[in-house]
């Protein structure tokens, strides 16, 4: 019994941790991004589906789709985002105005996702 809990928080454990992985090298192609092409080559970059991250590139193509908080998206990712839409005004590959629109949605998605995991 004690040793079938401890392979259970073993696998949870490694479970977690490969998440955190996924979601640094994720967020670290994100940071990199300058351009709306380069955010597009990040999603290019899919990892297959069922791998730790593939929810992250999912959420990355639909907010480049819609410009709006995914509605799965966590906290992390929409802050990954407004810090890309910076990047894309100050390249003005967005005005300024368009900016704000997103980034203020995306300050509401963070609220929800805050909320949805608490």
């Amino acid at each position: 019994m004690l040793e079938s809990h401890r392979e259970t928080i073993e696998v949870g454990f490694n479970q977690a941790l490969l998440a955190r992985h996924a979601w640094e090298r994720f967020h670290l192609r994100l940071a990199a991004a300058q351009t709306l092409e380069d955010a597009l080559a990040v999603v290019r970059e899919a990892t297959p589906v069922g791998s730790p991250s593939y929810s992250f590139y999912v959420n990355l193509a639909e907010f480049l789709r819609t410009w709006e908080p995914p509605q799965h998206a966590r906290p992390e990712e929409l802050k990954a985002y407004a810090e890309l839409v910076g990047r894309l005004v100050a390249a003005r590959a967005i005005t300024p105005e368009a900016g704000e629109l997103i980034t203020a949605s995306l300050a509401r998605g963070m609220e929800a996702a805050r909320g949805r995991s608490e």
